[in-house]
């Protein structure tokens, strides 16, 4: 039970908490039941003041303005006696439904001493039940829902970290601006000890911190709902009692990089490990279920492993893992799944002497780094590596799904769960460490999962004020009615640290940022939480109007028309990931596709929605013109017949990057497969083909930015027409018309944004950017337009747009063809621009002050 629990006549102590930036607020971090007299111990209040003291004094509530004055006499030990039919005259006054709500106590001492403390109020009258949180869709974008309410789109911060740093300035600034959800560190393992053989939480000291970080939020924002950042670590004396369960590194190290100290970890396939930290969160869950902050709890988000961000354990210590025996049992299961017998695992793997139970399944570094250049082949030879990987990734997903259940099972679904995950763009050419060995790539398990609601993390750190990509494949998500969450960590010019994460110089460039930044995220169907590591890089009056202008504009937005209709789909390849090298030498044409999703896509003035190959059979085909298929060089048979049955249909442009289909099943090349799969017939190229550009056969000057590195393929179809070519005239791009549908096959890994703007110009999809290499964004009636290098622009306007206006700058002006537009050098600079009507314009600006400074 939470000893905040108070019985009658039971003292309430006042805490002195300094805030950063703030003035000391003293308040208390115990809950003052109504139900009886409060006392309330003053004796290390600063001023003077004395027993039997007369006290004139003051309970209101700031958020609706209720008050009641009281009059008293302090007691012989200096303490205040509040009677409870004080308490519940105002609390009464107070509409608020949940159990435990503040009140300010303004007091004046006989002695013209005087304080203000705040007193957290427990009235067990009201429901105090968890209330459904949900995901719901509203006009095509996907929101949290707390009951019946929306959370805002800009609508959570991480208000408590591991360090126990609380900025109660910065909270109360963000409640201001409709951020309210609170996400709150819990670290469980600072809380276990060793007994009798086992671990076990010392439950009651734990649910008497976490009541602290709850009553301080609380306290700073009336309106705050909290979700446990729960960390999933086992404290080093596991692994003196459990040396079997923990990981297992192939360099042998015993320890590994983690809060937990130097020690290792639990395997993600450890059955002790599940049993014993699933117990705890059910324990844990199960008394807040039944305590008074039970109407404030909407969610768990799980964090493990390297960062808390479920990246496996190993790349700090350069490590190769999991060698555990969990971890080859739970491999070898499910081989068994899949290959049924034992005597189809040894023709599969090209081994006489395996079976389902060997304790050597998990593959080495030597069998993982087999082979040369970008893909993984070498036929039996890498298979239990492809193996290995395909199995790790859903593994992982099953493994956050585990405890996401437990969430689910107590809160009888009331209560979202979800986790660090889906980290597609930084980690896909991070080989060996993370990539495949992240266990990341299995999002089309968490998008099947009755149990997990929600995943997301940061955008790659990968200079930040140049490009900005959501990690994850967010829209991939929102089809399936899931949540991809943003962290919005942005390195403002209030931060501090290496230039490589992104920090801007000044208040400008930081409003410039988190405007691009918004749009993303909308045009993205995402929401943000708020990340500043207990360093108040946000805290700025400026950047928090801006966060409450953009979560009004959001709002406005809800019944606002999609102007820019997304005419392309770009589809995104997670069953190619096995299949990828785990070599970090030979692999540019990953590097250089990876360059191009950060840098270029969003450069061609496209609008356009993103999804994952697992997506084909869901997706709406018929919204769109073309579709790009820009990584899917190995398909499998379930892919290849959606493509044939829903995707080249209605004459769509489909269009496939670099090696479509040439990873054959057998892990060797096979381009009779990749014919099967586009209908254009594609040749190797010989090793000695030097790099080359490819260029446009009608316009040779048009040509993409990098040369094209190896493995080189060319076009070898005679019934495709040509029209792009290397340099020597090798056949490198074709279009091949088919009765509904063409196909398009461009033999480069990365195409950049003028070359493909031109291309998909002339197949009647509309750039909004005519000229310049701004990255574009849009959203409703609104795009966005970014540079760190400055530079001018050519937009073109939509479609029956009767003017564009620049949001921000409250300037607008009559539509035209095409217009001119500008963005300063020197460092980030963003404009957002409206196109509609006039009359649209002015409910714009007269929306709850959406356009205020």
């Amino acid at each position: 039970m939470l000893t905040a629990w108070l019985l009658p006549g039971a003292v309430v102590e006042l805490e002195q908490y300094r805030f950063q930036g703030d003035s000391t607020l003293p308040y208390s971090t115990s809950m003052v039941d109504i139900a009886s007299d409060a006392v309330i111990a003053l004796k290390n209040l600063p001023g003077k003041i004395a027993p039997g003291m007369a006290v004139k004094g003051r309970l209101y509530c700031p958020a609706t303005a209720a008050s009641v004055d009281f009059t008293a006499q302090l007691t012989a030990d200096k303490s205040l006696v509040l009677k409870a039919g004080l308490l519940q005259k105002i609390r009464r006054a107070i509409p608020a439904e949940q159990q435990l709500y503040p009140v300010r106590v303004d007091l004046e001492f006989a002695s013209q001493t005087s304080c203000l403390i705040t007193l957290i109020l427990l009235d067990r009258s009201r429901p105090g039940a968890i209330l459904p949180s949900s995901i719901k869709s509203v006009n095509g974008k996907n929101y949290f829902y707390y009951g019946n309410k929306r959370k805002k789109r800009l609508g959570s911060r991480i208000s408590w970290i591991a360090n126990n740093k609380f900025m109660g300035k910065t909270n109360r600034q963000f409640a201001q601006v409709g951020v309210h959800s609170n996400k709150i560190a819990c670290n469980p393992y600072l809380f276990m000890q060793e007994k009798d053989g086992q671990i076990v939480l010392d439950e009651k000291t734990f649910l008497k911190h976490l009541e602290r970080q709850f009553l301080m939020c609380i306290a700073e924002d009336p309106d705050c709902t909290i979700i446990l950042n729960w960390m999933l670590l086992m404290p080093p004396s596991a692994q003196k009692l459990f040396p079997e369960e923990m990981i297992k590194l192939d360099t042998g190290t015993p320890y590994i990089a983690n809060p937990a100290g130097k020690c290792l970890q639990p395997s993600y396939a450890s059955e002790w490990w599940r049993k014993t930290a699933g117990q705890m969160l059910q324990n844990i869950l199960t008394t807040l279920k039944n305590s008074p902050f039970a109407d404030r709890l909407t969610g768990v988000w799980f964090t493990h492993a390297n960062s808390g961000e479920w990246n496996h354990w190993g790349y700090r210590e350069q490590a190769i893992v999991d060698f555990s025996l969990p971890m080859q049992r739970a491999f070898g299961k499910w081989l068994k799944n899949k290959y049924i017998t034992k005597e189809n695992l040894q023709q599969a793997w090209g081994r006489s002497n395996v079976d389902f139970d060997s304790t050597d399944l998990v593959p080495t570094r030597e069998q993982r780094l087999i082979g040369s250049g970008p893909f993984r082949l070498g036929g039996t030879a890498v298979q239990s590596s492809v193996d290995y990987y395909e199995f790790f990734q859903e593994y992982t997903v099953r493994t956050i799904e585990y405890f996401c259940k437990i969430v689910k099972e107590v809160s009888e679904g009331k209560m979202l769960a979800g986790s660090y995950y889906g980290y597609y763009w930084a980690h896909y050419c991070a080989m060996p460490y993370h990539a495949q060995d992240s266990g990341h790539y299995g999002v089309k398990y968490v998008n099947s999962s009755p149990y997990i609601d929600m995943v997301g993390g940061p955008a790659s750190y990968w200079k930040r004020t140049t490009n900005m990509l959501l990690h994850g494949i967010s829209q991939s998500l929102a089809l399936h009615g899931k949540m991809w969450e943003a962290e919005s960590d942005t390195r403002t010019h209030n931060s501090r640290g290496r230039k490589q994460y992104g920090i801007t110089n000044n208040l400008s460039e930081t409003l410039a940022v988190l405007r691009r930044d918004f749009t993303i995220m909308r045009s993205g169907n995402s929401v943000t939480y708020f990340y500043d590591f207990g360093a108040d890089w946000f805290c700025d009056s400026e950047i928090m109007s801006l966060f409450g202008q953009l979560n009004r504009l959001d709002d406005f937005m809800l019944n606002r028309p999609e102007r820019f209709p997304r005419q392309l789909a770009v589809i995104v390849s997670e069953e190619v990931i096995p299949h990828l090298t785990s070599r970090n030498d030979d692999y540019q044409a990953l590097r250089l596709f990876q360059k191009n999703m950060f840098f270029d896509l969003y450069r061609l003035g496209v609008p356009f929605d993103m999804y994952l190959e697992s997506d084909l059979d869901k997706l709406d085909p018929d919204k769109y013109k073309a579709f790009i298929f820009i990584n899917s060089y190995f398909v499998s048979d379930r892919t290849m017949e959606l493509v044939k049955t829903r995707i080249m249909k209605n004459q769509r442009q489909i269009i496939f990057y670099y090696a479509p289909g040439v990873i054959g099943k057998d892990n060797n090349l096979d381009l009779e497969r990749s014919y099967k799969f586009t209908g254009i017939k594609l040749k190797a190229l010989p090793k000695e083909f030097k790099d080359s550009p490819v260029s446009l056969k009608s316009n040779s000057a048009i040509k993409t930015a990098d040369p094209a590195p190896g493995p080189h393929f060319a076009i070898d179809d005679r019934k495709a027409k040509v029209f792009a070519v290397y340099d020597d005239g090798t056949p490198a791009a074709a279009i091949l018309h088919k009765k509904d549908h063409s196909a398009i096959v461009i033999c480069h890994p990365a195409p950049d944004h003028l070359f493909m703007r031109d291309y998909l110009r002339r197949m009647g999809i509309k750039s909004y950017q005519e000229s310049g290499s701004a990255l574009c964004y849009f959203t409703g009636d609104l795009m966005t337009i970014y540079s760190d290098e400055g530079g001018i622009f050519t937009l073109c306007p939509p479609s029956g747009a009767e003017i564009f206006a620049e949001l921000f700058r409250q300037r607008a002006f009559p539509a035209a063809k095409k217009f001119k537009t500008s963005l300063p050098a020197g460092g980030p600079a963003s404009n957002t621009f409206f196109f509609g009507s006039q009359y649209d314009w002015f409910k714009y600006l007269e929306a709850d002050e959406v356009m205020t400074k």
